[in-house]
């Protein structure tokens, strides 16, 4: 995954994966949009980052790492068969991606902090980064 910079800091390290293999896997199909429309339920993964940084009000600054576990995560994904210009003026083929959606269970999320005091403070509130991560 690629590291992300912004105005207050950064999350650098980035890595997610897969940690269990789902049993609920559908394939079906979304006329409408013209699409084939891939579901996982029950995944479980884990995402690590190495190195982040937040910093408010230039005196409050976080730093550390951060892991968190999931499970029972649903992913929707539609592929969409499309048609898009070519340089020469041709139709030629296309995918696009719709009907994405992803959950992820509140009672499955377990985040882990580690860091500087104002990061250890902050792990004393990681029930409200998780309503807001599932949201």
């Amino acid at each position: 995954m690629p590291d992300i910079s912004f105005d207050e800091g950064h999350v650098n390290g980035n890595t997610f994966a897969i940690t269990e293999n789902s049993q609920n896997v559908n394939f079906s199909s979304d006329p409408s949009q013209n699409a084939l429309v891939f579901s996982v339920a029950d995944l479980a993964g884990e995402f690590k980052c190495a190195d982040f940084k937040y910093t408010e009000l230039y005196i409050f600054k976080a730093s550390g790492s951060a892991d968190v576990k999931m499970k029972n995560v649903s992913v929707t994904v539609g592929v969409q068969m499309t048609t898009q210009p070519g340089s020469e003026g041709r139709l030629l083929p296309a995918v696009a991606a719709v009907d994405v959606a992803v959950k992820i269970d509140k009672k499955g999320l377990d985040i882990t902090l580690k860091g500087n005091y104002l990061t250890k403070l902050a792990s004393w509130f990681e029930w409200f980064f998780e309503g807001t991560i599932c949201s």
